[in-house]
Protein backbone atom coordinates (compact mmCIF):
# COMPACT_ATOMS: atom_id res chain seq x y z
CA UNK A 1 0.00 0.00 0.00
CA UNK A 2 2.66 2.09 1.15
CA UNK A 3 4.57 2.01 -2.21
CA UNK A 4 1.85 2.42 -4.27
CA UNK A 5 1.20 5.60 -2.65
CA UNK A 6 4.85 6.38 -2.80
CA UNK A 7 4.42 5.81 -6.59
CA UNK A 8 1.30 8.10 -7.03
CA UNK A 9 3.00 11.03 -5.40
CA UNK A 10 6.08 10.91 -7.15
CA UNK A 11 4.03 10.71 -10.28
CA UNK A 12 1.95 13.46 -9.54
CA UNK A 13 4.80 15.55 -8.31
CA UNK A 14 4.03 15.57 -4.49
CA UNK A 15 7.69 14.42 -3.92
CA UNK A 16 7.81 14.82 -0.14
CA UNK A 17 4.44 12.61 -0.13
CA UNK A 18 6.29 10.01 -2.10
CA UNK A 19 9.58 10.43 -0.05
CA UNK A 20 7.43 9.73 3.39
CA UNK A 21 5.72 7.17 1.89
CA UNK A 22 8.68 5.48 0.34
CA UNK A 23 10.51 5.84 3.38
CA UNK A 24 7.78 3.78 4.97
CA UNK A 25 7.63 1.36 2.14
CA UNK A 26 11.43 0.61 3.21
CA UNK A 27 10.66 0.16 6.75
CA UNK A 28 8.33 -2.34 6.61
CA UNK A 29 10.44 -3.94 3.59
CA UNK A 30 14.40 -3.22 3.97
CA UNK A 31 15.24 -4.70 0.80
CA UNK A 32 12.12 -3.03 -1.73
CA UNK A 33 14.42 -1.61 -4.31
CA UNK A 34 11.25 0.71 -5.57
CA UNK A 35 10.61 1.86 -2.25
CA UNK A 36 14.41 2.76 -1.98
CA UNK A 37 14.53 4.02 -5.65
CA UNK A 38 11.34 6.34 -4.89
CA UNK A 39 13.32 7.83 -1.73
CA UNK A 40 16.53 8.26 -3.25
CA UNK A 41 15.16 9.70 -6.26
CA UNK A 42 12.61 12.08 -4.45
CA UNK A 43 15.18 12.93 -1.51
CA UNK A 44 17.33 13.68 -4.72
CA UNK A 45 15.36 16.09 -6.48
CA UNK A 46 14.33 18.34 -3.59
CA UNK A 47 17.84 19.22 -2.83
CA UNK A 48 18.08 16.43 0.67
CA UNK A 49 21.32 15.05 -0.82
CA UNK A 50 22.45 13.65 2.25
CA UNK A 51 19.03 11.62 2.86
CA UNK A 52 19.17 10.72 -0.96
CA UNK A 53 22.60 8.70 -0.59
CA UNK A 54 21.66 5.80 1.41
CA UNK A 55 18.69 4.82 -0.01
CA UNK A 56 20.20 5.49 -3.80
CA UNK A 57 23.16 3.64 -3.14
CA UNK A 58 21.63 0.67 -1.66
CA UNK A 59 19.01 0.74 -4.81
CA UNK A 60 21.75 1.45 -7.89
CA UNK A 61 23.79 -1.12 -6.13
CA UNK A 62 21.22 -4.07 -6.75
CA UNK A 63 19.63 -3.32 -10.16
CA UNK A 64 21.44 -4.67 -13.09
CA UNK A 65 24.51 -2.83 -14.28
CA UNK A 66 23.88 -1.27 -18.21
CA UNK A 67 20.14 -0.84 -17.77
CA UNK A 68 18.08 1.95 -17.76
CA UNK A 69 17.44 2.41 -14.02
CA UNK A 70 20.63 1.83 -13.20
CA UNK A 71 21.67 4.66 -15.36
CA UNK A 72 18.98 6.98 -13.88
CA UNK A 73 19.97 5.55 -10.37
CA UNK A 74 23.82 5.99 -10.47
CA UNK A 75 23.49 9.42 -12.16
CA UNK A 76 21.20 10.83 -9.43
CA UNK A 77 23.78 9.63 -7.11
CA UNK A 78 26.70 11.11 -8.67
CA UNK A 79 24.52 13.95 -8.36
CA UNK A 80 23.96 13.69 -4.84
CA UNK A 81 27.48 12.38 -3.92
CA UNK A 82 29.07 15.42 -5.56
CA UNK A 83 26.44 17.55 -3.56
CA UNK A 84 27.61 16.15 -0.41
CA UNK A 85 31.25 16.06 -1.23
CA UNK A 86 31.94 13.06 -1.59
CA UNK A 87 33.89 13.99 -5.29
CA UNK A 88 35.73 10.23 -6.02
CA UNK A 89 32.45 7.96 -5.48
CA UNK A 90 30.45 10.72 -7.53
CA UNK A 91 32.83 10.94 -10.38
CA UNK A 92 33.23 6.78 -10.38
CA UNK A 93 29.47 6.55 -10.47
CA UNK A 94 29.38 9.34 -13.13
CA UNK A 95 32.12 8.09 -15.15
CA UNK A 96 30.25 4.49 -15.37
CA UNK A 97 26.82 5.91 -16.49
CA UNK A 98 29.14 8.32 -19.29
CA UNK A 99 30.16 5.16 -21.04
CA UNK A 100 26.95 4.14 -21.49
CA UNK A 101 26.14 7.31 -23.55
CA UNK A 102 22.63 7.37 -22.66
CA UNK A 103 20.22 9.27 -24.58
CA UNK A 104 17.83 10.86 -21.67
CA UNK A 105 18.50 14.21 -21.15
CA UNK A 106 17.38 14.35 -17.01
CA UNK A 107 20.72 11.61 -17.11
CA UNK A 108 22.90 13.15 -18.84
CA UNK A 109 22.48 16.14 -17.28
CA UNK A 110 22.84 14.75 -13.97
CA UNK A 111 26.25 13.34 -14.80
CA UNK A 112 27.51 16.73 -16.79
CA UNK A 113 26.59 18.28 -13.67
CA UNK A 114 28.02 15.63 -11.13
CA UNK A 115 31.39 15.90 -13.09
CA UNK A 116 31.65 19.67 -13.02
CA UNK A 117 31.02 20.34 -9.17
CA UNK A 118 34.04 17.54 -8.67
CA UNK A 119 36.17 19.83 -10.76
CA UNK A 120 35.95 17.82 -14.20
CA UNK A 121 33.85 21.23 -15.94
CA UNK A 122 35.33 20.04 -19.61
CA UNK A 123 34.82 16.68 -19.64
CA UNK A 124 30.80 17.34 -17.92
CA UNK A 125 30.25 20.37 -20.68
CA UNK A 126 29.51 18.06 -23.00
CA UNK A 127 26.87 16.68 -21.26
CA UNK A 128 25.48 19.83 -20.04
CA UNK A 129 25.06 20.93 -23.48
CA UNK A 130 23.54 18.47 -24.93
CA UNK A 131 21.02 18.00 -22.18
CA UNK A 132 20.22 21.91 -22.89
CA UNK A 133 20.02 21.93 -26.05
CA UNK A 134 17.69 18.31 -26.07
CA UNK A 135 15.44 20.04 -23.46
CA UNK A 136 15.97 23.63 -24.07
CA UNK A 137 12.61 24.55 -21.92
CA UNK A 138 14.38 22.72 -18.77
CA UNK A 139 15.86 25.67 -16.29
CA UNK A 140 17.71 23.40 -14.17
CA UNK A 141 19.57 22.18 -17.42
CA UNK A 142 20.13 26.05 -18.01
CA UNK A 143 21.71 26.74 -14.42
CA UNK A 144 23.86 23.76 -14.53
CA UNK A 145 25.25 24.66 -18.04
CA UNK A 146 25.22 28.21 -16.95
CA UNK A 147 27.30 27.70 -13.83
CA UNK A 148 29.60 25.47 -15.77
CA UNK A 149 30.48 28.06 -18.53
CA UNK A 150 30.84 30.57 -15.78
CA UNK A 151 33.63 28.24 -13.69
CA UNK A 152 34.96 28.13 -17.28
CA UNK A 153 35.11 31.68 -17.26
CA UNK A 154 33.07 32.12 -20.67
CA UNK A 155 30.79 34.80 -19.30
CA UNK A 156 28.58 35.40 -22.04
CA UNK A 157 27.61 32.11 -23.03
CA UNK A 158 27.09 31.61 -18.85
CA UNK A 159 25.07 34.90 -18.86
CA UNK A 160 22.99 33.36 -21.84
CA UNK A 161 21.86 30.24 -20.32
CA UNK A 162 21.61 31.81 -16.27
CA UNK A 163 19.30 34.19 -18.34
CA UNK A 164 17.24 31.27 -20.07
CA UNK A 165 17.00 29.79 -16.39
CA UNK A 166 15.56 32.81 -14.91
CA UNK A 167 13.06 33.05 -18.22
CA UNK A 168 12.05 29.87 -17.64
CA UNK A 169 11.87 29.87 -13.99
CA UNK A 170 11.64 33.15 -12.58
CA UNK A 171 10.64 32.39 -9.00
CA UNK A 172 13.54 30.33 -8.74
CA UNK A 173 16.32 31.88 -6.71
CA UNK A 174 19.11 30.12 -7.29
CA UNK A 175 19.93 31.38 -11.48
CA UNK A 176 19.33 34.84 -10.20
CA UNK A 177 22.10 34.51 -7.90
CA UNK A 178 24.54 32.53 -9.64
CA UNK A 179 23.60 35.51 -12.35
CA UNK A 180 24.03 37.96 -9.58
CA UNK A 181 27.30 36.48 -8.24
CA UNK A 182 28.72 36.64 -11.92
CA UNK A 183 27.98 40.53 -12.74
CA UNK A 184 29.57 41.56 -9.52
CA UNK A 185 32.59 40.15 -9.75
CA UNK A 186 33.58 41.06 -12.98
CA UNK A 187 37.82 41.05 -13.70
CA UNK A 188 37.46 44.49 -12.67
CA UNK A 189 35.57 44.35 -9.44
CA UNK A 190 36.93 41.37 -7.91
CA UNK A 191 38.57 41.80 -4.64
CA UNK A 192 41.52 40.19 -5.64
CA UNK A 193 42.50 42.92 -7.92
CA UNK A 194 41.96 45.20 -5.65
CA UNK A 195 44.50 43.81 -3.11
CA UNK A 196 46.87 44.36 -5.68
Amino acid sequence: RRLRAARAHAQAGRLDEALAEARGAVEADPDNLDALSIWGVAAAELGRFAEAVQPLTRAADNVPAGTVGWANLNSQLARALSNVGCWAEAARRAEAVERLDPPEPPVRQRIGAALARVGLIERGLPHLEWAARALPDWAEAQLELGVAYLSLGRLPEAETALERAIALAPAWVQPHLSLAAMRRWTPQTAHIDRLK
